[in-house]
């Protein structure tokens, strides 16, 4: 839950761990009603989640791994990008490039993770990656282990799904202030509450201002990014939540790549300042922005049955240029220097249409579920990469480049289509035994253009996809369980000899326990 303090708290000043960067943050407060500090002191017991399922289903009762951070603990730790999220979490490897102020690096179980924001894919193809604001979270998500039984295309090792901030029936406000090292400045607003006196309207706005410099010379970043979302009780058995966010990032690229030679080796002419910039500082700029709108809606059909529909419409511009550090040319002093460059924008829209059945019987629980999904994404750019672009001296390096014509940049062009369908039963016996039973079909259609070879690949692959589990709940708290799950993965590349990639899948059978002590 977000820090929201009543007008007769104290100033609050958090220091995060010795590890991260020293930080002081001053929180001032709106006029609050009271019953907003009394939900803001309780914490809950139970983890409730619908990342895994779909559903919301306790963290302690699902045969699958999922691991939650809460809107608690992201302040707690002061968590300024998405991959500082699961530091604490077991099979989760965050920052393993060190710090970047463009990109999350995440592996989950040994695999770059998807993200999903809000349960819908966000697409991150090459440089063009969508970085959520951590901010405007509630909670982020990551399910361990395939996942494509109920997202479709998801990686092997696992997916990180993102849950924006909601409205609150209760009214809120927060305003933030931070400074710190390297510059570091960011000012945040958060006010939430009812529109009408009935309260079956309400609103949020998240907004937020930020500026840091990056861990080497010469690099920085620059945020803007608001999200305003409403949220209607058009019936007793109707509600329709509309999501918006916008965010801007203007910087200088971060590459913090690093030879052997002059770091871990000494040389005739000493070591390398680990704040080295081998970039060209006066050449590199990223700049970044990322806009989506959509809505949840759901609606009770009757005492068993409820209809849920999620649509989110996503825009992304990027327009990047980055040199970065290479290979030593065994000279002493000079090591080439490669150079990349994006210039293009991402289109794309999710809709994901769910059936939700819940019965009971004298000794079972049964929910049911089934749904169809549909993912459109359509890439047009340019690009260049040159590996030996340059030289620069390692002790001595040059912070310019010599611009790239734009006869020489390639047009590149991804669409992708896929739809899918899918099925999920879980059934739980004598609250005792849960029993979880999937199954989904995918078909995508992907395209891949380059304009400067003028090969064109179009494939359409397929792949249905199984998925079981099996948990014993135990009175003390342990609960093991087994799980089986599949991935799919399409593809729409090709090797050196002009062969297609096949699409890539991934099985795992699971076994663990999980522990849930009483409150």
């Amino acid at each position: 839950m977000s820090r929201f303090l009543s007008s007769s708290q104290p100033i609050n000043v958090l220091l995060p761990p010795a590890r991260r960067l020293a930080m002081a943050t001053l929180l001032l407060s709106c006029p609050l009603a009271a019953q907003a500090q009394d939900d803001a002191a309780q914490t809950d017991t139970v983890v409730v989640t619908a990342t895994a399922l779909k559903v919301a289903m306790p963290l302690a009762e699902t045969p699958r791994s999922v691991s939650s951070v809460s809107r608690e603990e992201l302040d707690e730790r002061n968590v300024q990008s998405l991959d500082e999220t699961f530091r604490y979490r077991s099979g989760v490897l965050s920052g393993h490039f060190g710090a970047d102020n463009n990109t999350d690096w995440l592996k989950v179980r040994g695999f770059d993770q998807a993200t999903y924001l809000n349960g819908l894919r966000l697409y991150s193809p090459g440089y063009y990656q969508w970085t959520p604001e951590p901010y405007g979270l509630e909670s982020v998500d990551v399910f361990k282990g395939p996942a494509s039984i109920l997202y479709g295309e998801a990686p092997s090792g696992g997916i990180v799904n993102a849950v924006s901030k909601r409205p609150t029936a209760e009214k809120r406000g927060e305003i933030e202030i931070q400074a710190g090292n390297r510059n570091h400045r960011q000012f945040g607003i958060d006010t939430s509450g009812p529109v009408t006196e009935s309260g079956d309207v309400r609103y949020r706005f998240v907004g937020l201002y930020k500026e840091r410099d990056g861990d080497l010379n010469d690099t920085d970043n620059e945020r803007v990014y608001f999200a305003p979302s409403l949220e209607w009780d058009i019936s007793d058995d109707t509600q329709l939540t509309l999501l918006a966010s916008y965010q801007k990032d203007d910087g200088t690229p971060e590459n913090p790549f690093k030879l052997a030679y002059g770091t871990l080796e000494d040389t005739p002419y000493g070591k390398v300042d680990p704040e080295t910039n081998y970039g060209a500082s006066d050449y590199d700029k990223d700049e970044h922005t990322q806009f989506g709108i959509g809505y949840e809606f759901q609606h009770q059909l009757d005492d068993t049955w409820k209809f849920e529909q999620n649509f989110r419409y996503s825009h992304l511009d990027l327009d990047l240029r980055s040199t970065y550090l290479m290979s030593y040319r065994n000279d002493d002093r000079t090591a080439y220097r490669g150079h990349l460059q994006r210039d293009g924008e991402i289109d794309s829209f999710t809709i994901d249409n769910r059936m939700v059945g819940k019965w009971y019987t004298e000794r079972t629980e049964n929910t049911l579920l089934f749904g169809v999904d549909y993912q459109d994404l359509s890439l047009d750019g340019k690009e260049y990469d040159n590996y030996t672009y340059d030289t620069v001296d390692i002790f001595n390096p040059d912070t310019t480049a010599t611009p790239v014509p734009d006869s020489q940049l390639i047009g590149r062009q991804i669409d992708k289509q896929q739809l899918g369908v899918y099925v999920q039963d879980q059934l739980r016996i004598d609250d005792r035994w849960v029993l979880l039973g999937s199954v989904r079909h995918d078909s995508a259609d992907v395209k891949n253009t380059n304009q400067d070879t003028d090969v064109t690949v179009d494939e359409t692959q397929s792949k249905t996809s199984f998925s079981g589990g099996l948990m014993y709940l135990g009175d003390n708290g342990v609960s093991p369980y087994l799980s089986y799950t599949e991935s799919f993965r399409p593809q729409a590349q090709t090797d050196a000899q002009g062969a297609v990639f096949e699409e890539i899948e991934g099985k795992q059978w699971e076994a663990g326990v999980k522990y849930a002590p009483s409150s």
